[in-house]
């Protein structure tokens, strides 16, 4: 509440020093009301700015909740966003392989859990010729995906 009165008082003086020498340098009279009017708009504007984001306490101890619909759909967005981040972190994994020299497909699996999605490994599928200690190394470092949830499946 100090932090709204705060924010209205620096706003208000701000906007009144503003205009106050926008006013003195003004010269006719009819600019000088043109400045006086966007003056008291400004002003207006420095009090009506901090409420706007004011909420009121819930004064009558009922929790406000979403209706069911929509918490079905915030799940269904939550789902469909984490899918679109494992995608995104399969992307960056073959691409980091291939930077390394190491053609393989990665694929992210993941688990849903109480409105949170789980990285429970990722299954990775390459050449067994190829070198994949350093592969593994950047998945533990850049990915934060340790050894004992990568999968390795091999090609031949």
């Amino acid at each position: 509440m100090i932090e709204l009165f705060r924010e209205m008082l620096l706003g208000v003086a701000a906007a009144a020093l503003c205009s106050g020498a926008a006013v003195l340098f003004a010269r006719g009279k009819a600019m000088q009301e043109v400045l006086r009017l966007a003056a008291g708009l400004a002003v207006l504007l420095a009090v009506l700015q901090p409420l706007s984001q004011f909420r009121l306490p819930n004064l009558l101890g009922k929790e406000q909740q979403m209706p069911k619909t929509e918490q079905v759909h915030c799940g269904e967005m939550q789902r469909e966003l984490a899918n679109a981040a494992a995608q995104q972190v399969e992307v960056y994994v073959q691409a980091r392989a291939e930077q390394m020299g190491i053609p393989c497909t990665a694929n992210l699996q993941l688990v849903q859990e109480a409105e949170k999605t789980l990285v429970t490994g990722v299954q990775l599928t390459c050449s067994r010729n190829t070198d994949t200690a350093a592969l593994s190394q950047m998945l533990v470092s850049e990915c934060g995906i340790p050894k004992e949830l990568q999968i390795w499946n091999w090609t031949d």
